[in-house]
């Protein structure tokens, strides 16, 4: 990043450079605003301008007059620091084409602008993302298409509105840039309220559009489009907007993708990953009033590891955990689309059985203990106790008792010789 810096003060000289050197700008300093202009080069990558109210010849709105002229400075920002605080030299400056101005006796605000400035400078120069473009004129397209892959985006174009939603139906991507009037039936405003109405509606829109109509405008972003450029189209401004739109889009895809982490931590059990006892308890109502409702059993399954404190006391607690984690899996492998497996405790686990009366689930319980035996986790064998109940259709049982029921059966279970299943 290349900033000019024009300036006669030595002492400003180097506490303001000091800034933009802190904030990551090569610095292109001159005292003179005619020599700073003199010398300027189409190839200079000037990407900031910081210019004095007062040089050694012109004034720094004079000088930003003649910047703006040029084709390289026309959007870039130019910013004024100067020790006069007139009103009419503030607004003189602003009515030239300076950006804002800064005083010299408060640094604070221009070092803060500075930081920001940078970091969204390196942010616009280069973006991952794909863009899916519709556009029927080629030379235009190929011009876009030149601007944003500089931007380091992946373009997918397509002449019509038609393709495009064929394509977006089967694709992923991070931005819809589309113009108003397309080949084909479909208009860009259509394809705007088609993707809006689907699953991937919070896929970031850009429409570009030759009206100049408000009204037209209005309707645009009614639609759902998420911002609208006006051709002709400068290249600096649509790479802020795609940038801008982009970031945000990745921004409040990573906080969803924290959310639903952070969800399934606080639903599943870390070292199982079942449900843990919470989350089941508080699933359990719902299911037992969907059962009641669509007048379907619902079956209730409790498991004990057998003698679980003697394998911690004599085998470790690794070895305690191995066995948890294999059990875990045999039970998620055996259950069946829409049951609910927890683990319920320490070395205890529970399973919600939608569509499972009490023969069935007795059935199934007997299936999971005999694969249980075969498992051998550490070099030995474990086996599990099993304590089973449901509620018919009919029944107004809460789900409370149910467990108190199962928990009932399962101490059947273990009192009368473990490795069995029970009911109750």
């Amino acid at each position: 990043m290349r900033a000019l810096f024009v300036e006669p003060s030595r002492f400003h000289q180097q506490i303001i450079g000091t800034l933009l050197k802190n904030s990551g700008f090569e610095v292109v300093m001159h005292v003179s605003g005619e020599t700073a202009f003199k010398t300027l080069e189409p190839s200079s990558n000037i990407e900031l301008v910081c210019l004095s109210l007062v040089t050694s010849d012109i004034t720094g709105i004079e000088l930003c007059r003649r910047l703006r002229l040029l084709q390289g400075f026309k959007n870039i920002p130019i910013l004024l620091i100067t020790s006069k605080e007139d009103p009419r030299s503030i607004e003189e400056a602003l009515n030239a084409g300076i950006t804002d101005v800064y005083f010299k006796s408060d640094l604070q605000h221009l070092q803060t602008y500075l930081s920001e400035l940078s970091v969204r400078l390196v942010q616009t120069r280069r973006i991952d993302g794909t863009v899916l473009y519709a556009e029927d004129s080629k030379v235009m397209a190929n011009v876009v298409i030149g601007w944003l892959e500089q931007m380091g985006l992946t373009v997918e174009h397509h002449l019509s509105g038609e393709t495009l939603l064929q394509a977006f139906e089967s694709g992923k991507y991070d931005l819809v840039l589309t113009d108003f009037l397309l080949q084909g039936k479909i208009s860009g405003l259509a394809v705007v309220r088609e993707i809006r109405h689907t699953a991937k509606s919070r896929i970031p829109i850009l429409v570009l559009s030759g009206f100049e109509d408000s009204n037209r405008r209005v309707e645009i972003l009614r639609s759902g489009a998420n911002d609208f450029i006006t051709k002709p189209i400068l290249e600096e401004e649509l790479a802020a907007r795609i940038h801008t739109l982009i970031l945000n889009k990745k921004l409040l895809d990573d906080l969803e993708y924290h959310q639903k982490r952070l969800m399934s931590m606080a639903m599943t059990d870390q070292l199982t990953t079942l449900y843990n006892r919470h989350s089941l308890i508080e699933l359990a109502p719902k299911l037992q009033a969907a059962a009641r409702r669509h007048g379907y059993p619902l079956g209730l399954m409790m498991i004990d590891i057998d003698d679980f404190k003697f394998i911690n006391d004599n085998y470790g607690h690794l070895a305690g955990d191995e066995v948890l984690i294999q059990i875990s899996a045999l039970l998620k492998e055996n259950c069946r689309e829409g049951d609910y497996a927890s683990r319920f405790g320490g070395e205890e686990f529970l399973i919600l059985l939608p569509h499972c009366d009490k023969a069935d689930a007795l059935q199934r319980a007997e299936h999971l203990r005999q694969l249980i035996n075969q498992l051998n986790p550490t070099g030995f064998q474990i086996s599990a106790s099993f304590g089973i109940t449901a509620m018919a259709s009919t029944e107004t049982s809460t789900i409370d008792h149910l467990i108190k029921l199962a928990d009932q059966a399962l101490y059947q279970s273990k009192s009368t010789g473990k490795n069995r299943v029970s009911s109750a």
